[in-house]
């Protein structure tokens, strides 16, 4: 009997995996994809630090396949401990900075499976597994976190966010085209212009700033392409979760 099905593809196992080891450069030098399938993805280093425009959370396909907006660039998350203490899992590369072994200290391993982008930090009494998944055929994104702490405290996490075409970078001077708001305790909302971006999360409370807060990244490999590497982000506050 002949079968004109197509042979299933395998896939790697273990994932693809790349272990800190005694500097940050591995991590850095690593890139990892994942698709959604309709023209939208998400897309970085394994060391969680943008070194691209085009390393995001998420770029969704508002006009699938076309039409990519850049959405959450990354992620800064803390774990505040109840004695005081505080883990700093995220970095970014500032303008005129080095990227050198002091960029995410905790960050021990990276995984990459084909569904999913992960992250183990370790720290003295605290390990934190992040994982990355984006929806098939859907502009979504979602990111869960797994804490095991021995001591009691919470997380924060601040959402970077970019809301720009996904082959731009946004100049200082638009910062103020970007509006935001809360339509409920657990969620917020960044517009600019028709372009619309919604981060929410279950079990968080997401606390505004005052002001939201601005930050310049620099992207160095779009230097080494002779483009502009210079970014301005946003975060309009922070989720909190106990």
């Amino acid at each position: 009997m002949s079968s004109n099905a197509p042979t299933p593809v395998p896939v790697p196992s273990p994932p693809f995996v790349v272990a800190r080891g005694g500097s940050a450069r591995a991590l850095a030098d690593a890139e990892w994809l994942l698709t959604t399938g309709h023209g939208g993805f998400a897309m970085g280093s394994a060391l969680g630090v943008p070194r691209r425009k085009y390393h995001t959370m998420l770029n969704g396909a508002a006009t699938p396949p076309v039409d990519r907006i850049a959405t959450v660039s990354m992620l800064d998350e803390s774990i505040r401990l109840a004695d005081g203490g505080s883990v700093r899992l995220g970095a970014h590369h500032e303008p005129g900075g080095a990227l050198d072994d002091s960029a995410s200290p905790h960050l021990a391993r990276f995984e990459k499976e084909a569904s999913a982008a992960r992250w183990i930090y370790e720290a003295p009494g605290v390990r934190v597994t992040k994982e990355l998944r984006v929806g098939w055929r859907a502009n979504t994104g979602a990111v869960r976190y797994r804490i095991e702490a021995e001591r009691a405290g919470r997380i924060e996490i601040s959402p970077w966010m970019a809301v720009r075409d996904f082959h731009d970078v946004r100049p200082e001077a638009s910062i103020g085209k970007l509006e935001f708001g809360t339509p409920d305790a657990h969620t917020v909302r960044a517009r600019c212009g028709e372009r619309t971006v919604t981060v929410g999360a279950s079990g968080a409370v997401f606390r505004a700033h005052a002001k939201p807060e601005t930050r310049a990244v620099y992207y160095e490999l779009e230097r080494s392409r002779r483009l502009p590497d210079t970014d301005h982000l946003v975060a309009p506050g922070v989720f909190e979760a106990e």
